[in-house]
């Protein structure tokens, strides 16, 4: 197939205020996936599977656990889960170069009493089983299993048909030769494109099977039939990928072609697997699989900050805007005080203090609206402003909205720099359902305080301000910005 080229912005925005971040170096495309019955919508932040091996000679020793001590297992998945991972995988088969194959009987005896245990221990953990073994991926699916990875990407000829009938996650990765020989293949004039062609084939084999496309998430397969430096022009071109239309999953943690020297092993890769998992984030990577959960969230997250746009909105924006706000009004089950047609929010677009956005990969993550506090401008504020008469030059911060899956990674304190950075010494109001305990924390913990409250259609509201009220009304802002 052929490969499009990089889809990198390298030119400003129009429209765009300078000062505002105005380039988008990288690109991370949102991508659905389903598992079982639901659906996850995958972009606005980098997933993390923890990696749990059921193995005696997995290539990383510190990874291993014993299959016959379930109780050590939940606890290690337990561990993960609490450590930021988004999904725990037990394998019971070693991949690693060399290592011997398992049938599909010994493979099940190894993996499912501590999948059982698991299950039962974890009952909300979304739980996930590499195998390349149809039989044991239906076994998996049966103990409860929720996703299958698996490792040669249908290799079995059985393995698609089988997942075709479930409603489970999968994974399908490109993988070259025997695990025994698979980095003693002969070198790859384009390893970029062997791999595209490759997982597109994959992916082909899976939509003739029956399985939608909804369900699938492809891993490029870094080191199984890969040579040591042929791994790097495909991590280089990751982004290139996202052509193919899926998510993608991307395993690199402490495999041998990150290693400074040929007698360094995988317990000294821990800061080269940091590195390569932080630039497949840049890249696009929906999801990584690692065996250093909390050092990996930590790394993800900066990394997922730069995938995100910060810009002024514009008329392009209004009807996403508004049903980005509309989802979360109080009418609807949320937590804003509406209503947010398109013409009130199209007057806050065009007004004369800005409105911001979020924005990865041109779906909207977030929204800060900024307006003048003139009383007639709804009920609301005209309540907000009896309560608490702002200070000459002040604004109302609000509403500030985030996306379901872009909440809790630093978008709002974001948003609200970039506010304190075109509108300076100037105090900063707010009103917040007294019930809305999420956003009174969020707040507080961006250095606003609550200085009145009152009473609005028969619910309490509180009202915060970023001049800290202990300075009085001249003394500028109390409160360090971020």
């Amino acid at each position: 197939m052929r490969v499009p080229p990089r889809s990198f912005d390298a030119a400003p925005r129009a429209g765009v205020s300078a000062g505002i971040i105005e380039v988008v170096n990288y690109l991370r495309p949102n991508r659905a996936w389903r598992c079982g019955e639901r659906i996850y919508t995958l972009g606005a932040r980098t997933w993390v599977m923890a990696i749990v091996n059921l193995t005696p000679d997995s290539f990383y020793a510190a990874s291993r656990l014993a299959p016959g001590e379930p109780e050590a297992v939940v606890r290690r998945c337990s561990e993960a889960l609490e450590a930021g991972a988004d999904i725990v995988e037990l394998g019971a088969e070693s991949t690693r170069p060399g290592s011997r194959p398992l049938s599909s009987e010994e493979e099940q005896a190894r993996l499912l009493p501590a999948l059982v245990a698991v299950r039962r221990a974890l009952p909300e953990a979304l739980l996930s089983v590499d195998t390349r073994h149809a039989k044991t991926a239906a076994a998996a699916l049966d103990a409860g299993a929720d996703i299958i990875n698996d490792v040669v990407g249908g290799g079995d000829r059985e393995m698609l048909p089988r997942l075709a009938r479930t409603r489970c996650g999968i994974v399908l990765m490109h993988a070259r030769g025997e695990f025994a020989t698979m980095q003693k293949l002969p070198r790859l004039e384009d390893p970029l494109a062997t791999v595209a062609a490759g997982l597109a084939a994959i992916a082909k084999r899976a939509a003739d099977a029956g399985i939608g496309g909804e369900r699938v998430m492809l891993d490029p397969g870094f080191g199984f039939g890969k040579n040591l430096d042929e791994n790097f022009p495909l991590l280089a071109g990751l982004d290139r990928l996202h052509a193919l239309g899926h998510a993608l999953l991307v395993g690199v943690s402490r495999k041998s072609f990150l290693q400074r020297a040929r007698e360094s092993g995988p317990e000294t890769r821990l800061a080269a697997s940091l590195a390569a998992a932080t630039a497949a984030v840049l890249a696009g990577a929906h999801m990584l699989r690692v065996h250093d959960v909390p050092a990996t969230v930590e790394a993800a997250r900066i990394a997922d900050r730069v995938l995100i746009t910060i810009r002024r909105a514009a008329t392009r924006d209004v009807e996403a805007i508004a049903a980005l706000l509309g989802a979360s009004a109080h009418e609807h089950g949320g937590e804003l005080t509406g209503p947010f047609r398109e013409s009130r929010v199209a007057k806050w677009v065009a007004g004369s203090l800005p409105v911001l956005v979020a924005e990865q990969a041109g779906e909207l993550q977030g929204v800060l609206v900024t307006s003048e506090p003139h009383a007639r401008s709804s009920r609301a504020v005209a309540a907000m402003l009896a309560a608490y008469p702002a200070r000459d030059g002040a604004y109302v911060y609000g509403p500030v909205c985030l996306a379901a899956g872009a909440r809790g990674h630093g978008i709002a304190a974001a948003l609200y720099t970039e506010v304190q950075r075109l509108l300076p010494g100037r105090e900063a109001i707010l009103f917040i359902r007294e019930d809305n305990a999420r956003s009174l924390r969020a707040h507080e913990k961006l250095g606003m305080g609550r200085v009145a409250g009152f009473q609005y259609d028969g619910a309490g509201f509180a009202v915060f301000s970023d001049i800290d009220s202990t300075e009085g009304r001249g003394a500028g802002r109390g409160r360090k910005p971020l």
